[in-house]
């Protein structure tokens, strides 16, 4: 079999992903960016070639507010106000188009924190009002099970590149 230097087939190893490869004429070309393993994220670079995206081409979230609201629990009352909790936020993506993923993350016997990450601003405000860099998002009855008020912090993704 002969080879075919201009494309790649032939003999010799393929070249991995984001390896410069010969295209024909001598030309070199790199591979796309979405072909490339996630440690080697260009980072800005990565994201300019989705406009617009939440999430580079090799799958670092970008641009996602992360909001996380942590209640300081009466231990007494820890199980039920979980149960409260995790039975309440369980259908919201399907309520708040704009919610990518939520958890809740419990550290008895005191504190849990309810994490979710939202598109945008905008839909972030959709869902817990003009007031949402400040004010966290309370449900009926539930001051009886807390020590203290809930505390609401929001964060981006800082790239590692």
């Amino acid at each position: 079999m002969g080879a075919d230097r201009g494309t790649g087939r032939g003999r010799g190893p393929r070249p991995g992903p984001g390896v410069l490869r010969t295209a024909g004429a001598g030309l070199r070309v790199r591979a796309p960016a979405w072909s490339r393993p996630r440690s080697s994220c260009p980072g800005l670079d990565c994201l300019r070639r989705r406009p617009g995206s939440l999430t580079h081409r090799c799958g670092t979230l970008t641009g996602v507010i992360i909001r996380v609201s942590e209640a300081r629990v009466r231990p007494e009352r820890f199980d039920d106000f979980r149960d409260l909790i995790v039975s309440t936020v369980r259908d919201w993506p399907d309520r708040y188009p704009g919610l990518l993923g939520h958890e809740v993350l419990v550290a008895p016997p005191d504190t849990l924190q309810y994490v979710s990450r939202w598109r945008s601003e905008a839909d972030l405000a959709d869902y817990a009002g003009e007031q949402w860099r400040d004010q966290p998002v309370t449900l009926p009855g539930e001051e009886e099970f807390l020590l203290a008020p809930l505390h609401v912090r929001h964060f981006t993704v800082a790239p590692l590149d």
